[in-house]
Order: structure tokens, then C-alpha cells, then sequence
């Protein structure tokens, strides 16, 4: 086995290393962003929905006054 072999063998390696990172780093960049879009959205329905009984028990009170 020559030299040349080798080194092209650890390059060869180390693509394949760096092609591996790349796809588990992408991979969990897609789940967070989901697992963030989610807890986003489920904010924002929470917030709305606390909102709209607040409207509507104040609009209650302005009724019965």
C-alpha cells in the first residue's frame, strides 16, 4: 500500500465523516425547527383563546351593567 493510497483513503474518510455530520446537523436543525413552529403555535392558539374569554367575560359584564 503506497502513501498515496493512504492518504486518499483518510481523505475518502473523512468525506464520508463530514457528509455524516452534515446530515445529522440538518437533521436536527428540521426537528427543532418543527418542535419550535409547534410550541409557536401553540402559543399564539393558547394566547387567542385567552383572549377571546377575556372579550367575552368582559363583554358579559358590560351587558349586565
Amino acid at each position: 500500500m503506497s502513501i498515496d493510497q493512504f492518504v486518499n483513503e483518510i481523505q475518502n474518510r473523512k468525506k464520508n465523516d463530514l457528509a455524516s455530520l452534515d446530515k445529522k446537523l440538518s437533521d436536527k436543525k428540521s426537528e427543532t425547527n418543527a418542535k419550535k413552529n409547534s410550541a409557536v403555535k401553540e402559543l399564539k392558539d393558547n394566547y387567542a383563546n385567552e383572549a377571546k374569554t377575556k372579550a367575552e367575560r368582559e363583554g358579559a359584564r358590560i351587558v349586565e351593567a
